[in-house]
């Protein structure tokens, strides 16, 4: 039989709970309220600096003071404070010119360049239909000026982005220097055009598919290809990132959908270690044996690529070892002032073997490890795979998988001349504006495309 405590017993034992659980509440409050008296006490302390440097230099600095100027570098400054590279501060001019980039407003001209050591631009690639094209501009030559700037003056490769576009009908001038021979000068009217993000090449009974960068138009060029290498009864695929620094993370998740079987994207987690489940893959997937390209300038959107066609779909990686950006950004914010903000808000995570894995700050180490020592700029932006050892090895161990799978892979690739891999013709089709990841911004090489928004290397999504 139990017996009941007394009325008093209860009481006590209510009272003496109550006093526990306040003394707990009470000590947590006075922590948090240390913590933010702290906080609030350091951010007047920084404050009464950042005014104490603007007093002192207003009436000690000789010159003028442009507050605009000032300000926009102030802000910066505290972005580049939080020490990461993928949270950016847009000027006013800056942001403006990201969205009218984005709505079409500004256009491009049609060139891939890429910066040597010595500052000089070369033309990489000139996209078919393109206004550059149509007016005679040639890829292998060196860019000398830009509407009567030199080239060499121009500070790194987003500087030549926004040199290069302007609204549609306007007009650039360009002279270019092809070998040793004279100076050519073409007029290059800017209009509306599309630039792929996916070209393809067939080797072969098997495909070659460059993906250059993940816009919104990267999924349906994708799926053209591969459904034309399929009817071509293809027998293996060799997708190339290298180079691609990434683009959104969204743009990404349908085209890996598109080739890989059931199962986890990506998840994200957040700052207080909140994961969620971001993109997932069902069934439908193309069987065929496949290998991906990467090297050190893979970031992002285009890693995830990588690593999803490996973990769900048994892809081979072959290359370097990836850049390791797995952050997710958000969009830019705008302040009330017409500049904007961009911040990394998240931590990419895979799935592999049921084991979440990031590969944020670590990259991706291939199956296959091979230097991109001897790539080139012009080897990358022409999907031409005869005399690119990392392409060779990468058809080496596709054809290793198809042996494995008891087909055929036919004749072997060798390095050197064109006449020993079938050059195709690089088929590549869009369905929207192209846009161009400049690889971190470097100031001193790099490649430089004007084709669409410079997303930079954060593979931003929207949170």
């Amino acid at each position: 039989m139990r017996k009941k405590l007394p009325v008093s017993v209860s009481l006590a034992i209510t009272i003496i709970a109550m006093t526990v659980t306040f003394s707990i509440t009470w000590l947590v409050s006075m922590a948090r309220f240390d913590a933010t008296v702290s906080s609030v006490t350091q951010l007047q302390a920084q404050y009464q600096k950042l005014g104490e440097i603007d007093t002192y230099a207003r009436n000690n600095f000789f010159g003028e003071i442009d507050n605009d100027t000032l300000f926009d570098q102030v802000a910066k400054g505290y972005i580049n404070g939080l020490g990461d590279r993928y949270s950016v501060y847009y000027t006013e001019a800056e942001y403006a010119e990201l969205l009218a980039i984005e709505s079409g407003a500004l256009l491009g001209v049609g060139l891939e360049l890429y910066r040597d050591g010595n500052g000089s631009y070369h033309i990489a690639y000139v996209y078919p239909g393109s206004p550059a094209a149509r007016a005679g501009v040639r890829q292998g030559g060196r860019l000398l000026t830009v509407d009567g700037q030199e080239a060499r003056e121009v500070p790194g490769v987003r500087a030549m982005h926004s040199l290069l576009r302007g609204a549609a009908g306007t007009e650039l001038s360009l002279t270019c220097i092809y070998g040793i021979a004279e100076e050519e000068s073409f007029t290059v009217q800017r209009i509306q055009y599309t630039a792929p993000t996916v070209v393809s090449v067939e080797v072969n009974d098997c495909a070659y598919i460059r993906v250059s960068s993940f816009t919104a138009a990267t999924y349906a060029e994708l799926e053209y290809e591969v459904r034309m290498a399929r009817a071509r009864r293809a027998k293996g695929i060799v997708f190339d990132v290298r180079g691609n620094a990434g683009g959104r993370f969204a743009d990404t998740y349908e085209a890996i959908d598109m080739l890989c079987p059931i199962g986890t994207i990506a998840k994200s987690e957040a700052k207080n270690g909140t994961m969620r489940v971001l993109a997932t893959s069902d069934e439908n997937a193309v069987e065929l044996p496949m290998v991906v390209m990467v090297d050190e300038t893979t970031g992002a959107a285009a890693e995830l690529f990588a690593v999803s066609l490996r973990d769900l779909a048994h892809a081979q990686v072959v290359g370097a070892r990836t850049a390791g950006r797995g952050k997710i950004t958000t969009t830019p914010q705008r302040l009330p002032d017409g500049s904007a903000l961009s911040v990394t808000s998240a931590r990419l995570w895979t799935v592999q073997n049921g084991q979440d894995i990031t590969f944020d700050g670590t990259g991706i180490t291939p199956d296959a490890e091979i230097s991109g020592e001897g790539v080139t700029e012009q080897m990358l932006l022409n999907p031409i795979p005869h005399s690119d050892p990392a392409s060779i090895r990468a058809f080496q161990v596709l054809y290793t998988l198809l042996r494995e799978a008891g087909q055929d892979p036919g004749p072997p690739i060798n390095v050197g001349g064109a006449g020993d891999v079938p050059a195709g013709s690089g088929s590549g089709t869009s369905t929207g504006t192209g846009t161009s990841s400049d690889a971190g911004g470097d100031a001193s090489s790099g490649a430089a495309s004007d084709t669409g928004t410079d997303t930079g290397d954060a593979g931003g999504e929207t949170e």
